[in-house]
């Protein structure tokens, strides 16, 4: 006789699979009708019986769940490394579940209603599996609202956050990198400094603005919005609005990624600009690429390894039921210094 999933138990018992796992590893409570039908229910359809008695004696498993928005994204293998190590040194086994975001819909939209579809068939398949708590990495840093509210296990968002703020997330402090970044090249005696940012509704963009500013309100300095740009990601916008900034003479620019700034010095070599001795260009998120470029890009580096260590520390606390647990964890990152940054000429 075949065994039952976690899906058909809930199917014949007319309940979410949600509450099937809830009964299975007793994390919630469930009116004792539903839990006695959702048992009897798993016995009759013959649902995994060494599963069920393991759940139901010690409720361990010792496996967590990974869902991934995109497995290809800059951010997220090393974030992935980082809960694998922290797995591996505390006997914990894990499932990905990689959701594949922007193959289906592109970079920048992620309909809800189609993302709740393909999380809804994610987390089944991770609570199918008897899973103690799941992490969701995101493709980048966004509200997410298309999560189940009670899963059974507990939940921790990695590199986004909860609307609700119902739930734990760990991500990394943009506006203080961008602020950081600012001060370094106001060290260095720019006074302006071009800003090309990403799509002026990305949180990413909004938080290194608020940097940026805060730098230049700090160090006396104007904020001059003929010197920033809001743009796409992509290198072409670095080239663009790069070759725009140098005509108009400024003697640094941040720009929010590395692509972006591999476009700044593009532009900057087709104007005959020299990098550093004309002309300053800092990136943003440590690219395999930066180290790469000529000359090469001084940048700022996400904590994203630590990111990862830090989502399934918390989770594994979480499991274990642990006490004033953060419901927020902000991580530094730190300016990698290479040659791309230099003095400002008088």
């Amino acid at each position: 006789m075949s065994m039952a999933t976690i899906k058909e138990v809930a199917r014949a018992a007319n309940v979410s699979t949600a509450t099937v796992s809830n009964v299975l590893n007793g994390t919630s409570k469930v009116k004792d009708k539903t839990r006695a039908r959702v048992l009897q229910t798993a016995e009759q359809l013959n649902y995994t019986p060494n599963v069920l008695a393991r759940s139901l004696k010690s409720r361990r498993s010792h496996t967590i769940g990974i869902i991934t928005e995109e497995i290809t994204a800059f951010n997220t293998p090393e974030i992935v490394d980082g809960i694998d190590e922290f797995r591996e040194q505390n006997d914990y086994h894990f499932i990905l579940s990689n959701l594949r975001m922007v193959k289906h819909f592109g970079y920048y939209s992620f309909p809800e209603k189609e993302c709740h579809n393909l999380v809804n068939d994610a987390v089944e398949t991770l609570l199918a599996n008897q899973v103690e708590g799941i992490i969701y990495v995101g493709n980048h840093f966004r509200e997410i609202d298309y999560i189940a509210k009670d899963l059974g296990v507990p939940l921790v968002y990695c590199y986004c956050y909860p609307r609700d703020q119902s739930r734990p997330y760990v991500h990394f402090d943009d506006e203080m990198a961008a602020y950081d970044v600012t001060q370094y090249l106001t060290e260095f005696g720019h006074t302006k400094i071009g800003l090309i940012a990403g799509p002026e509704n990305s949180i990413h963009t909004l938080n290194r603005v608020r940097g940026y500013q805060r730098a230049l309100y700090k160090n006396n300095l104007l904020f001059n919005p003929e010197w920033v740009r809001y743009r796409d990601w992509e290198r072409s916008s670095g080239y663009e609005i790069g070759a725009e900034l140098i005509k108009k003479k400024v003697t640094a620019v941040f720009a929010m990624n590395d692509i972006i700034a591999a476009g700044v010095l593009e532009a900057a070599k087709e104007a005959k600009i020299s990098v550093p001795n004309e002309l300053s260009v800092v990136g943003f998120d440590n690219r395999d690429c930066s180290s790469y470029l000529f000359p090469k890009l001084t940048t700022v580096d996400l904590p994203l390894h630590e990111i990862g260590k830090q989502s399934v520390k918390l989770l594994v606390s979480m499991i274990n039921q642990e006490k004033n647990l953060p419901r927020e964890i902000k991580l530094s990152c730190k300016i990698v210094k290479r040659d791309s940054v230099g003095a400002a000429l008088l």
